[in-house]
C-alpha cells in the first residue's frame, strides 16, 4: 500500500500540469539536421474561447522567423502544424505562445534544436 502511494507521487510530481490541464504542447522534428533545413513544428492546443492567436517562432540569434496563425476560439483544430524551410545553420530556440482576444498569454512552450551548417 505504502509502494502504491509513492508511485501515485510520483506520477502526479511528474506530470505536465498540475490541473492535469495542458494547454499547449510544442515539439519540432527534426531536432537536428543539416543546413538548409526544413523545420515542421507540432503544436498541440486545448480548444478553448479564449484561444485567438499562436505566435511562433525560430530565434538562432543570427537568424529569425515567426508567424501568427489566428484561431477561432473552441472552433480552432487541436493540432497546428507549420514548417519553416530553409533554415540556416545554427542553434535555435522555437517558442509558442497561445493569446487571447485582448493579446494576453495565455500559455507557452519552448524547445531547442539544431541545424548544422556544412563545411566550408
Amino acid at each position: 500500500m505504502r509502494a502504491l502511494v509513492v508511485l501515485l507521487g510520483l506520477l502526479l510530481a511528474t506530470s505536465p500540469a498540475a490541473n492535469g490541464h495542458e494547454q499547449l504542447n510544442l515539439q519540432v522534428s527534426p531536432q537536428q539536421s543539416f543546413a538548409p533545413s526544413t523545420i515542421v513544428i507540432r503544436i498541440r492546443i486545448t480548444r478553448s474561447h479564449e484561444n485567438r492567436a499562436l505566435i511562433i517562432a525560430a530565434d538562432s540569434g543570427e537568424y529569425y522567423r515567426s508567424s501568427v496563425v489566428p484561431l477561432e476560439g473552441a472552433d480552432a483544430p487541436a493540432i497546428v502544424t507549420p514548417a519553416y524551410r530553409d533554415l540556416p545553420g545554427g542553434d535555435y530556440r522555437v517558442h509558442c505562445t497561445l493569446v487571447d482576444g485582448a493579446g494576453r498569454e495565455r500559455a507557452a512552450a519552448q524547445t531547442d534544436l539544431s541545424v548544422i551548417s556544412p563545411a566550408s
